[in-house]
């Protein structure tokens, strides 16, 4: 994968990137959910953000506005939910190549010196230093993974969720790594990169059923790395074509997790789990609330026919496997009660959205 184009900024010591619509949304879905993360994790405990390749740090966007990267969106977040607070939110930057290394400390210079941890180092190395890893495994951190391309391993996720409330968001470039898959000379890199060399069965297959299978395999071997309880990815297309550039996986041990993380994409991407570039704004049948209500049901609920279960462990059980909200299953199950296929006992809610302990019966 080609590096970004370096733009020098006017009156700076430094440069940015030009800033990628991907990359925007990529960002606020960020600054979204560490918002969340933070308060929910920090109200009794220190929390980490570990910035894992963290870039030139600036980006430029077409209208000439400048943007910086994700250790300052989440130090200005942290300082902000932290102000009054005892406990703080420690920012660590990785960044093996030293350009964009020196460019990320005249960044800091600029912004008033914002205290972050920086390390001229793969995050790899930095992981596994004993000063480093006592207190990731000690205080809920947020990792943000995001390689150029497949030079990743990982099997280095292995150790990352032992800490309590540990989570990871992980940046698989599936348009990159797809365009290569059958050159012989990186097969080495693949294997390292899903973990075994289950990725060749994908050779012989071609478009949707390769990408597909390609995430499904990653995403199992993440939750198998990890032992996270769930993980799931979020697709995210080019802005001009109807194709997938990449995918961001997240993986969470609390159903609180997945759920919030599903909600902050969501708001940033027209209610949808996934980002349509050119077509997101766009709202096609398959947006319909009686579909939704239909596919909710013959996914979810059918399953369930005869019997009763609560809004919780429905939410449990289908939170992973399906491309909702937890706001769109309340308002299916709305739905599906008045065509008579449910029937819905409040007892956590009064209105509005269902809760935990109402119970669903399934028609």
């Amino acid at each position: 994968m080609s590096k970004p184009k370096e733009i020098q900024i006017e009156g700076k010591n430094y440069f940015a990137w030009p800033y990628e619509e991907q990359t925007q949304i990529k960002h606020k879905v960020l600054e979204s959910y560490a918002k969340i993360w933070i308060s929910k994790l920090g109200c009794r405990k220190n929390t980490l953000f570990f910035d894992c390749h963290g870039g030139c740090g600036a980006y430029l966007k077409d209208d000439g506005n400048l943007s910086f990267g994700s250790s300052i969106i989440v130090k200005r977040i942290s300082d902000e939910i932290n102000k009054n607070r005892k406990t703080k939110t420690g920012i660590y930057y990785c960044e093996v190549a030293k350009k964009n290394y020196n460019n990320f400390l005249e960044v800091l210079e600029d912004c008033g010196k914002p205290k972050i941890m920086t390390h001229n180092k793969t995050f790899e190395e930095v992981i596994v230093d004993s000063s480093v890893s006592k207190y990731y495994n000690n205080y809920p951190t947020l990792f943000l993974i995001d390689p150029f391309g497949f030079n990743f391993c990982i099997n280095n996720l292995s150790n990352l969720m032992k800490g309590q409330g540990n989570e990871i968001i992980l940046n698989f470039m599936f348009d990159f790594i797809n365009r290569f898959l059958s050159l012989p000379k990186l097969e080495s890199a693949y294997t390292n990169f899903f973990g075994n060399d289950r990725w060749k069965e994908a050779l012989n297959m071609k478009e949707k059923e390769r990408e597909d299978f390609l995430v499904k395999i990653f995403r199992e071997k993440m939750k198998e790395i990890t032992k996270a309880k769930y993980v799931f990815p979020y697709r995210l297309c080019y802005p001009n074509k109807e194709q997938t550039y990449y995918y961001l996986f997240h993986a969470t041990n609390h159903i609180d997790g997945i759920t919030l993380m599903k909600d902050a994409f969501a708001g940033v991407s027209n209610g949808r789990v996934q980002y349509l570039g050119k077509n997101n704004k766009e709202i096609s049948f398959w947006d319909l609330s009686c579909f939704k209500s239909e596919e909710i049901y013959n996914l979810c609920l059918i399953k369930h026919k005869g019997e009763k279960i609560s809004f919780e462990n429905l939410w449990g059980e289908v939170v992973e496997d399906i491309a909702y909200t937890s706001k769109d299953l309340s308002q299916a199950l709305v739905e599906l009660e008045q065509t008579c296929k449910v029937k819905v006992a409040r007892v956590s809610s009064v209105r509005g959205r269902y809760k935990e302990r109402d119970i669903i019966e399934i028609l």
